[in-house]
C-alpha cells in the first residue's frame, strides 16, 4: 500500500472490514481513499448508483467480487459523518433502507470532516 497516505485512519478497525466479508481490511481502506479521490475531483458531490460505483471500481481493484463492500465502504463512511447518502426522490438516507442502494442513483455528498480528510485540498460543493 506505498501509494496509500500514512495519515489514512484503518477502516478495518472502526467496522468496515465486518462489512466487508468477501475482502481484506487493506482493501476497505484503499476503497476509501479512492471514494475520498473520486469526491475530490467531483467537487465534493457526486451521483452514480451502486452498479456503476462497482464497475468503475472493479477497474482499479478486480478482486472486488459484487457490489457489498462497496456498500459497506460507502455505509461506514456515511456512520463515520464522512460523507451523507441521499436520493433526490427519496431524501436523506439514515441507515435503515434496505433498497437505497439497490435502486437506481443516489448522491455521495462530503461533510465538513469528510472534507478534512480529502486526499488533496479541494473543497467541497455547497
Amino acid at each position: 500500500m506505498d501509494w496509500l497516505p500514512t495519515n489514512m485512519p484503518n477502516m478495518a478497525a472502526s467496522g468496515a472490514a465486518e462489512i466487508c466479508e468477501t475482502v481484506q481490511d487493506p482493501l476497505a481502506v484503499k476503497l476509501e481513499y479512492v471514494i475520498l479521490s473520486v469526491m475530490s475531483y467531483h467537487h465534493g458531490c457526486y451521483e452514480d448508483s451502486l452498479h456503476n460505483w462497482l464497475l468503475s471500481l472493479k477497474l482499479a481493484f478486480p478482486q472486488i467480487e459484487n457490489s457489498d463492500c462497496i456498500r459497506g465502504v460507502l455505509t461506514e463512511m456515511w456512520r463515520q459523518g464522512l460523507i451523507e447518502l441521499r436520493k433526490p426522490s427519496a431524501g436523506h438516507y439514515f441507515g435503515d433502507d434496505a433498497g437505497f442502494f439497490s435502486t437506481g442513483s443516489f448522491e455521495v455528498r462530503l461533510t465538513p470532516q469528510g472534507n478534512r480528510r480529502l486526499p488533496s485540498k479541494r473543497s467541497a460543493c455547497s
